[in-house]
């Protein structure tokens, strides 16, 4: 789809346009880069209830340094069983990125991802049952 049809198709509320504009926004494709941009129409595809949008504006915001803000997006994510978004909650209440730190809700976290097949949270896991 040429730019000009993918903005008009965002404009009148297709999620899917909504997310390939942001992705343009974010990668510098057929536009300048702006990835308060590519945040923006990400959020309106996330809006929608696409849980991968959801997760995707969120790690965006992290790399924005907005983690405060990220944190809603990933629990709308995960709620939605979206394991990425689930160990990624894991993480922030782990190292306290967004949240307070809380071990005991970074555990739960990454056993919701771990139960889905996530490696990585059930090394996370692994790595908390042997903190003393």
């Amino acid at each position: 789809m040429d730019l000009e049809a993918l903005r008009a198709a965002a404009r009148a509320g297709e999620a899917s346009a909504q997310a390939a504009l942001a992705w343009r926004f974010m990668r510098g494709e057929g536009l300048e880069k702006d990835p308060e941009q590519a945040v923006w129409w990400m959020g309106r595809a996330a809006d929608q209830g696409d849980a991968e949008a959801q997760y995707r504006v969120a790690a965006w915001l992290c790399l924005l340094d907005r983690a405060g803000e990220a944190i809603g997006w990933w629990e709308r994510a995960a709620a939605e069983g979206h394991r990425l978004a689930q160990r990624s909650l894991g993480h922030a209440y782990l190292h306290g990125h967004g949240v307070e730190a809380c071990p005991n809700t970074a555990r739960r976290w990454y056993a919701e991802a771990a139960g889905q097949g996530c490696e990585a949270s059930r090394a996370a896991i692994d790595a908390l049952n042997e903190t003393p």
